[in-house]
């Protein structure tokens, strides 16, 4: 959402809360809501970021919370994650 409306508005306040609006939204549509995930819109649009920003930090930060997460999950012999992928 952040690179999107960096390209269309710009990087104003006015971007900001739609960028965090837009994060929220989709978030609710989809079930998946996460505060971090507006912080991380807001961070994007202040920045004025490219579509750089789409791979690093927010792919790289993913990639690194699924791994945390299958090797956490996986070390206690009782758990088992992902149990299924879709």
């Amino acid at each position: 959402m952040a690179v999107a409306v960096v390209a269309l508005i710009g990087s104003t306040p006015l971007a900001m809360a739609i960028g965090v609006g837009l994060a929220s939204f989709a978030m609710n549509l989809s079930r998946t809501t996460h505060p971090p995930g507006g912080a991380t819109a807001l961070i994007g649009v202040q920045g004025a970021v490219g579509p750089a920003f789409i791979l690093l930090p927010v792919l790289a930060g993913t990639l690194v919370l699924l791994a945390m997460a299958i090797f956490t999950n996986n070390v206690v012999y009782h758990r088992s994650y992902p149990k299924h992928w879709l």
